[in-house]
């Protein structure tokens, strides 16, 4: 197998071949003949049906496949969960779509999870890469248009032609996220390297209870 070809196959996150994605797949593409008009289908339907929502991390495996993500009756997501959506939607109709994740900083944080972080260092946020009209696009679907209008910042659409990954600035010109770091490309999510990375720049975080407490945490301090 070529390397171009794992962004086409289904894994255990990107479940593509899963009868709901292939259902949800076909109901956004009908009429669309386009390859074009079918990504712009998948990539407004996650963007935009699933409210961003960065306090329900789970770092159990089975929560973070598309189906289940797909399936499950609140329609909530964080940015990694999106990603693998978008992505198991356009591989279902062979659509390559690969993973990107990176750390960022200024992000759209509550002054209460940054306390709990102890930092304004995301870890791991997550995005897509999409091959389209000969060429790897970047995008991301994270940030849904009503959050975008709450935050006074720009909402990201698809473009073909060139990439759109996340607001440098909102739209009065102030910062609103710097990149720091990116892992690369993945064919699928690094569940092992997410979770070491986020134990590494989080160590305090884990010293009681181990990931699943400090989740918790995290989204009680996040609503108060």
């Amino acid at each position: 197998m070529q390397d171009f070809d794992l962004y086409i196959e289904p894994t255990y996150f990107i479940d593509s071949q899963h009868p709901a994605i292939i259902e949800k797949a076909k109901e956004l593409i009908e009429g669309k003949e386009s390859a074009v008009d079918r990504i712009k289908a998948f990539f407004y339907f996650v963007r935009d049906s699933y409210y961003y929502y960065p306090y329900n991390v789970s770092f159990q495996p089975k929560k973070l496949k598309a189906s289940s993500i797909l399936t499950r009756p609140e329609k909530k997501g964080y940015c990694i969960e999106k990603a693998v959506l978008f992505a198991a939607l356009c591989r279902s109709i062979g659509v390559p779509n690969r993973l990107i994740f990176c750390n960022v900083r200024n992000h759209i944080a509550t002054e209460n999870v940054e306390k709990v972080l102890g930092t304004d260092l995301m870890v791991f946020h997550g995005y897509n890469e999409v091959f389209v009209n000969g060429k790897w696009v970047k995008c991301t679907v994270a940030f849904n248009k009503s959050l975008c209008d709450k935050l006074n910042v720009a909402t990201l659409e698809f473009d073909e032609n060139e990439d759109q990954v996340f607001q440098e600035f909102d739209k009065e010109g102030g910062q609103f996220m710097v990149y720091e770091h990116e892992y690369g490309t993945f064919h699928d999510v690094p569940h092992d390297l997410w979770v070491s990375e986020t134990k590494r720049l989080y160590p305090h975080l884990f010293k009681d209870g181990g990931a699943d407490e400090f989740l918790k945490m995290a989204a009680k301090q996040a609503v108060k």
